[in-house]
């Protein structure tokens, strides 16, 4: 099946925090949506540490999505 939309224009997850800041700039009534990070009803450990490695190029970070029980 497919969602459709009348504006394909989308934050990516975690740009908006909890929207209150967008919501300043913009009616966010306008957007197609909001993306949110993923979520489950059960525990999850998360990334190993360290989540952060320094390169050549920049810092990477993989995201900690830790659930708690």
């Amino acid at each position: 099946s497919r969602c459709h939309v009348q504006n394909p224009v989308m934050p990516a997850s975690g740009t908006a925090a909890y929207g209150q800041q967008m919501a300043q700039q913009l009616d966010l009534s306008a957007l197609g949506g909001l993306v949110i990070k993923s979520t489950t009803a059960e525990p999850k450990a998360g990334n190993p540490r360290p989540t952060t490695a320094e390169t050549t190029a920049g810092w990477l970070n993989a995201i900690d999505s830790r659930i708690p029980e």
